[in-house]
């Protein structure tokens, strides 16, 4: 293993020891060396990096524009519910839901069709109703 004056491993020695780990997942010699090697950070930064540069960049595009369509819609959602609450924001659980439903209603937005964007939404809407049923109907919060 190389190691930095400072006797930290190289990026690629982390690099490695995640792809061993990941490959052989019941090998507990193999995890070993991997969580001594990478703090969380570098692995939840790396999982990221790989997620959101691979395959999620080509399916929603860079992610500047998506996120821009996302706010758009929360703006909208965020301020008819003020509106409607005399200037006031509380939000439920079923606001939450709806919210993640405009996520992924924006993110049909994007050239690719991707069947899981409908079926979430359809799953998040489900999710709001239930909130709704529990939140509103029962003297939950808001």
């Amino acid at each position: 293993m190389d190691e930095n004056k400072q006797g930290t491993p190289s990026n690629q020695d982390v690099f490695q020891a995640f792809i061993d780990a990941v490959n052989n997942p019941e090998d507990k010699e193999v995890r070993g060396v991997y969580d001594r090697v990478a703090s969380v950070r570098e692995k939840i930064l790396y999982e990221g990096a790989k997620i959101t540069s691979g395959a999620r960049n080509s399916t929603y595009g860079p992610p500047v524009p998506n996120m821009q369509d996302i706010a758009r819609m929360w703006q909208t959602y965020l301020s008819q519910k003020m509106l409607n609450n005399e200037g006031s924001l509380v939000l439920r659980g079923e606001d939450v839901a709806h919210m993640m439903t405009l996520m992924k209603i924006a993110r049909t937005l994007q050239p690719m069709m991707h069947a899981d964007n409908y079926l979430d939404g359809a799953v998040y809407q489900a999710i709001a109703g239930e909130c709704a049923m529990e939140e509103r109907c029962a003297g939950g919060p808001g």
